[in-house]
């Protein structure tokens, strides 16, 4: 008998968990604990059942090698039915794409299905259309949400809104789209592209509890500039206690009305890094942070990244 023939279960258990792949979607990248898996029998865990008998007896036992699903346009429904049903009562991570209205009638219903039991969600361009607003159930455990939808469609809003508004464990937000309500004083996490500056003026005043704070200028896409598109009043100025990372990507003058006491680590992202050197050292200035990381990044260039040394 070999050695990996007398693993006892459990140990097989840990080795088959660390077999998931590891996906590269919106919502992996912001929040690590959320990982997505596309059924395929080339990775786990459908490829540890083709192993061998006992395996495959251990691998659908193990509700957490079935607790995340990304089921692209491809995947059989009859296999993310059994996907699902082999995660037994697990919170799940669910990732779906609907980016056609062809392929809506077979995202809705197992988003709806799976909402209530949800752990980490992404939805990525999503719509409801026409037909009655579907229903959402009393009891939300969602942690994690990311979220786009560029397309105006007021019922959608209205849906994610009560969504968003109703689920005590969220504290992590990606948002790209229109405005929308949701439990902002919960979220110790936002990732936040606005579609108009006053967006982005109502939100930030109930960011109480923000560690760490990521603000994404939407692309123009009449030959605007960015800065001249979403520009913010003079008067408007916020501090925010509670921030010690703060993500920047394509412009510097939201930095003029924001103050940071606490900000530990800056990230900015912008296509003329050195026109924004004075407004980021009045920002620092400003704030009177003891700032320990400072990443520049620009497109097409190396990025750079300081530290402090203690």
């Amino acid at each position: 008998m070999s050695a990996i023939d007398r693993t006892p279960d459990d140990v097989l258990v840990e080795i088959f968990l660390c077999c998931l792949p590891q996906d590269k979607s919106m919502v992996a990248s912001h929040f690590p604990r959320a990982v997505f898996s596309t059924p395929s029998t080339k990775t786990a865990p459908l490829l540890l059942c083709a192993i061998c008998a006992r395996w495959r007896n251990v691998a659908i036992t193990t509700r957490l090698l079935w607790s995340s699903l990304d089921p692209k346009e491809v995947v059989n429904p009859l296999l993310v039915k059994c996907w699902l049903e082999r995660s037994g009562q697990a919170l799940i991570s669910l990732s779906l794409s609907p980016y056609s209205y062809n392929s809506l009638p077979r995202h809705l219903p197992l988003l709806l299905q799976n909402i209530g039991r949800c752990r980490h969600l992404e939805i990525v361009g999503w719509f409801l259309g026409a037909g009655k607003e579907p229903s959402l159930p009393d009891t939300l455990r969602l942690e994690s949400v990311s979220a786009s939808m560029r397309q105006k469609d007021a019922r959608a809003v209205q849906w994610f809104s009560a969504m968003l508004t109703n689920s005590p464990r969220l504290t992590r937000l990606h948002w790209d789209g229109p405005p929308i309500s949701a439990a902002w004083s919960q979220l110790t996490y936002l990732s936040f592209c606005p579609t108009h500056p006053m967006d982005l003026v109502d939100v930030l005043p109930r960011l109480i509890s923000v560690v760490e704070l990521h603000l994404i200028y939407p692309i123009p896409y009449d030959g605007t500039a960015i800065e001249e598109a979403f520009s913010i009043p003079p008067t408007v100025s916020y501090t925010l206690p509670t921030v010690t990372t703060f993500g920047r990507e394509l412009g510097y003058n939201l930095l003029a009305f924001l103050t940071l006491p606490n900000l530990e680590n800056l990230i900015f992202c912008d296509r003329h890094l050195s026109s924004g050197a004075l407004t980021i050292h009045r920002f620092l200035n400003r704030s009177g942070c003891e700032l320990k990381s400072l990443e520049l990044q620009h497109a097409g260039s190396h990025n750079f990244r300081f530290t402090t040394t203690t």
